[in-house]
């Protein structure tokens, strides 16, 4: 991370967890260690075994479909586990709840049968719309039970492996997790799980970001007064990835959605915490002067990218 020797105004936003450099406003995006509570696989997997209730109201061809949707769910999952572990260990899944990708296995690895019904969730919509319901389910229950759509499931176009995979997100559904429609939809365990399924199966390549393919360091261009600014580095520990950071500027205003903050950088401190651990650390501080104001990730996830911008008059 660099930052300018001399005050630079910024202006800096955050959804959950920023990072400020000079004059660009930067987002970070937080996620949980994938050691951080593995527990291990499960040796029976998914039980595989579909059942109707008598007011289902799926017909016979509606049935057959789900029963051949299993199978192929059964053989990616049940038969061997390892590649969807696998997805999931190198996905950036936020929030997770301090979940590893063995833990999130290991929940749809318990043996029990999935109930399924039909009905039509759509009144009023438009097939294919983003605000589209392709099945639903209810969250943190005991046992599996979820909700197909009647016109995607039968829609010729689904393959089995697209129909598994939303079968799949339902089911988390009901292992507690859960997720908000704005842009962290996409990182949210029952969606990584959905495409890392697609993935896996050859139905669809995993499109989103993958932590093997994160820079380890990334070194902005200098910036600032010229001649006056001399870039260096602050960096955690590696036991203790950074967590957080601590940033003053001239106006500093709080919101719901993190920390707004507009004027001339004052000063910078990174903030580290250990991936098991509660207690956070400051691993150095640039500038001085101002009152800090802190962003932390929550425990159990670390800051993992940021963003910026700056406007022509450098805020």
């Amino acid at each position: 991370m660099k930052t300018p020797s001399a005050p630079v105004p910024p202006s800096l936003r955050s959804r959950r967890c920023a990072s400020i450099a000079g004059a660009i406003t930067l987002v970070a995006r937080c996620y949980s260690p994938g050691d951080a509570d593995s527990t291990g696989s499960a040796s029976q997997a998914i039980n595989g075994t579909v059942t109707f209730p008598n007011n289902s109201g799926c017909n016979a061809d509606q049935q057959q479909r789900v029963r051949d949707v299993m199978q192929v769910v059964r053989t990616a999952v049940v038969n061997d586990p390892s590649a969807l572990t696998a997805c999931l260990r190198d996905a950036v899944t936020s929030p997770s709840w301090g979940h590893s990708a063995e833990h999130i296995v290991s929940r749809l690895l318990q043996n029990l049968p999935t109930e399924v019904q039909c009905d039509n969730s759509n009144p009023g919509r438009t097939y294919g719309q983003d605000n589209w319901i392709n099945a639903h389910a209810p969250l943190s229950i005991a046992d599996e039970r979820i909700v197909f759509d009647r016109t995607f499931l039968m829609d010729a176009t689904n393959t089995t492996a697209r129909l598994g995979s939303v079968l799949l997100h339902e089911v988390m559904h009901n292992k507690g997790d859960t997720h908000t429609f704005d842009t962290e939809y996409r990182h949210s365990v029952n969606e990584q799980v959905e495409r890392c399924f697609r993935d896996i199966t050859g139905d669809q390549t995993f499109d989103l970001a993958r932590r093997s393919t994160m820079p380890t360091e990334s070194e902005l261009q200098t910036f600032g007064s010229d001649g006056v600014d001399e870039p260096y580095a602050i960096a955690c520990p590696t036991s203790a990835p950074m967590a957080g950071q601590s940033i003053a500027t001239t106006t500093t205003i709080f919101s719901t959605n993190g920390v707004i903050s507009q004027g001339q950088l004052q000063r910078l401190q990174v903030r580290c915490r250990a991936a098991n651990g509660s207690t956070v650390t400051t691993a150095g501080t640039a500038g001085s002067g101002g009152t800090l104001a802190t962003d932390d990730c929550p425990q159990g996830e670390v800051v993992v990218g940021v963003r910026g911008y700056a406007d022509a008059n450098h805020v």
